[in-house]
């Protein structure tokens, strides 16, 4: 028997998205480490302790725990766009822009269809402003999607253990998007 929900969420996306699984959180929990999170505060992108969604504004690993806790089920999904110039930022960036509006129309239409709250996050860094306004108040906290890294989420040992294909197509950037929800 079809699960309609998840017909509707793979109704939801688009030629750049693929749809990877709709997970109930008792069943297939997201593995949360501090090692992922450790990762972020050695800077390597450049935003930690500059934006909203990033280390340290998030919160602690514990306080991403919680967070998630509220929530039953989660959407998980991958954007994938070509790359010609892996040295231009300025494409990699676009690229990241356009995945996260994605991430944002998907979070808005389960919102709507379900009339409930939803978490988004999305892999990488928020980049719905062009500056941060940390640590001043966030301009767009309606906008604005943590990134999965930043609640210490281990997704390449949930993709391995759940025996989902992360493998990347030559000339390609992807990014993973995950809503979650009750």
């Amino acid at each position: 028997m079809k699960d309609p929900l998840r017909e509707k969420c793979k109704e939801l996306l688009n030629d750049e998205i693929t749809y990877t699984g709709l997970f109930d959180l008792s069943t297939t929990p997201l593995p949360c480490v501090e090692e992922i999170r450790a990762k972020c505060k050695c800077d390597a992108c450049g935003f930690y302790n500059k934006n909203w969604m990033c280390p340290p504004a998030v919160g602690t690993v514990d306080d991403c725990n919680r967070m998630m806790s509220r929530y039953s089920r989660f959407l998980l999904f991958r954007s994938e766009y070509p790359v010609v110039d892996w040295d231009n930022t300025d494409d990699l960036t676009e690229c990241l822009q356009m995945h996260q509006e994605n991430v944002r129309r998907i979070r808005t239409e389960i919102r709507k269809m379900l009339g409930c709250d939803v978490l988004p996050l999305s892999g990488g860094p928020c980049r719905y402003c062009d500056k941060c306004s940390y640590p001043k108040p966030c301009k767009h906290p309606d906008k604005s999607i943590p990134s999965i890294e930043s609640y210490g989420i281990d997704l390449m040992t949930f993709l391995e253990s759940n025996k989902i294909r992360h493998d990347k197509n030559e000339g390609t950037v992807s990014y993973f998007g995950m809503i979650l929800f009750n």
